[in-house]
């Protein structure tokens, strides 16, 4: 498991279609990040956080791609990506 803060899962997307990714751990965040991406707009250049199964994804859409990390949930926590966080459980 990732220490405090590390990142742990990225990856690129266009639209839900997962072109590269890169997971550091075993479990089901490829599956949780299918499942967002199903229900994120791509198109739209946006910034998005969430927090789910204890885990922060954000993800930054431009031009149709979707470039996405996961680092494990902390107390304090930077949204250096977006203000707003979502939280899902």
């Amino acid at each position: 498991m990732p220490r405090r803060g590390e990142l742990f899962y990225s990856a690129v997307a266009r639209g839900p279609i997962i072109l590269a990714e890169h997971n550091v751990t075993q479990g089901n965040i490829g599956q949780i990040v299918v499942d967002l991406l199903q229900n994120v707009e791509s198109r739209e250049d946006q910034r998005l956080s969430f927090s789910v199964d204890g885990h922060h994804i954000h993800i930054l859409s431009k031009g149709g791609f979707s470039f996405l990390c996961a680092a494990p949930e902390v107390r304090r926590f930077s949204r250096t990506l977006s203000e707003p966080c979502i939280i899902m459980r």
